[in-house]
């Protein structure tokens, strides 16, 4: 189930899988000061995200009307962790819930102990809310990871999430009263990869954590590259020469920053495809990129203002390093293809994410054009690449990937009765 608009930017159902899956749109709550269409956090302002969760949670009445009168009737309720009230709704009908975590099962597992009893309160208050023990690996993971924690500036950014917002809870409230409330969580990822981490998150919560895979999106390398301006330049690149860049579509970062980025990109003198979308929250009249910037680097660069297609671009040829804000899809993306990864964590998980890959770093125009080089030329950076290629064996293989999703399946069609609430 889905918001109506939200549904139109969908994937369409494969035409072999369209008798097995049906979409059923629900009308998305109109809530002040919501602009008309906004149903997700693309829509809007960073402030606005509580609003955008109440407009969620008025979406309870209409979803509970669904599960009564659901034709076959429902065997699995699976969500995300913002309708955190679905488990409310699932029990008196006696249905199981799972929560599909889109995040690493470390950045999971960084906030496991607190479901055994450090449990933060509806209003956000609890140890947690203490920020500075973000910054410190949790006793909890020090066997899998010695220095898993965020850094004081990424830690200082939870503080909306940790806070109750307009909704009347925190984010953090909405995340692990789902992790209580399900009978079984999904996990993205697999045990090639992340084994050590998947079991952890099991004994952690107590109840099955089941991996769904990479769920790799499936591009191949291609010598025809699709028609557009992006991969006309593109095909005049050399091979694995273009560093790309993109921040994802909900980056948190100021114009200042934007300008650093513009500087270090410009330092190195590699070509790069930078995805560049504006965040909704900055102004209009916010300049992302320094003046004369786009002319200064036209013959080796191309500043895209708008939407990319990234599984695309990250799959032709002349793509040979990806810089990346640290989301978990970015970097399975990324890993895909074997592409070294610049990481640049922004906001929430994704710090955790580049403790998995990297070390510390400052951003400064200087420091970007440093890494990139380091990554893009320098003999020394090789081993990096060698690492990129070798994980491109697990994350590019599909086969192996189905099993998981074809495993999760029939993990649900065996527990459907057995999890009942």
């Amino acid at each position: 189930m889905l918001p109506r608009a939200t549904s139109r930017g969908c994937p369409k159902v494969p035409p072999g899988s369209s008798h097995l899956l049906r979409l059923v749109e629900l009308p998305f709550p109109s809530v002040i000061p919501l602009p008309p269409g906004a149903e997700a956090t693309i829509d809007i302002h960073l402030a606005d995200n509580g609003h955008l969760k109440k407009a969620f949670d008025d979406l309870e009445a209409p979803f509970a009307a669904f599960l009564d009168s659901a034709s076959p009737p429902v065997d699995w309720v699976i969500h995300d962790f913002p309708p955190h009230w679905m488990p409310r709704l699932a029990v008196p009908r006696h249905l199981p819930c799972a929560f599909f975590s889109v995040f690493h099962p470390a950045a999971v597992a960084f906030w496991g102990k607190p479901l055994k009893g450090l449990r933060a309160n509806a209003d956000g208050s609890g140890w947690w809310l203490n920020l500075k023990n973000l910054t410190v690996p949790p006793p909890w993971i020090t066997e899998v990871s010695p220095t898993m924690a965020f850094y004081t500036h990424e830690a200082m950014g939870f503080g909306p999430f940790l806070n109750a917002d307009v909704s009347g809870v925190s984010a953090f409230y909405r995340l692990i009263s789902t992790f209580d409330a399900v009978q079984l969580v999904i996990v993205r990822s697999c045990p090639d990869v992340d084994g050590d981490w998947i079991r952890l998150l099991h004994e952690l919560l107590g109840k099955p954590s089941v991996p769904i895979g990479l769920l790799s999106p499936a591009v191949e390398k291609v010598a025809a590259s699709p028609q557009g301006e992006i991969f006309e330049w593109l095909d005049r690149q050399a091979s694995a020469s273009v560093l790309y860049v993109a921040l994802g579509s909900e980056a948190v970062i100021s114009v200042e920053l934007f300008h650093e980025l513009a500087h270090g990109l410009d330092l190195p003198g590699f070509p790069f495809l930078w995805a560049l979308r504006r965040p909704a929250r900055l102004p209009p009249e916010a300049e992302l990129i320094p003046e004369g910037f786009e002319a200064k680097a036209a013959g080796k660069g191309m500043v895209v203002k708008g939407w990319v297609p990234q599984p695309e671009v990250l799959a032709h040829p002349a793509v040979g390093s990806f810089l990346t804000h640290c989301g978990w899809s970015s970097i399975i993306e990324g890993l895909i293809h074997g592409l070294p990864l610049v990481l640049l964590p922004l906001f929430v998980d994704q710090g955790l994410n580049s403790r998995l890959a990297t070390g510390k770093g400052v951003f400064t125009g200087e420091g970007v054009a440093e890494t990139v080089r380091f990554v893009a030329a320098d003999a020394a950076g090789e081993p990096v690449g060698e690492a990129a290629r070798g994980a491109a064996a697990v994350f590019s293989d599909y086969a192996l990937q189905k099993s998981y999703v074809d495993g999760l399946a029939q993990c649900l069609v065996e527990n459907k009765d057995k999890l009942r609430p």
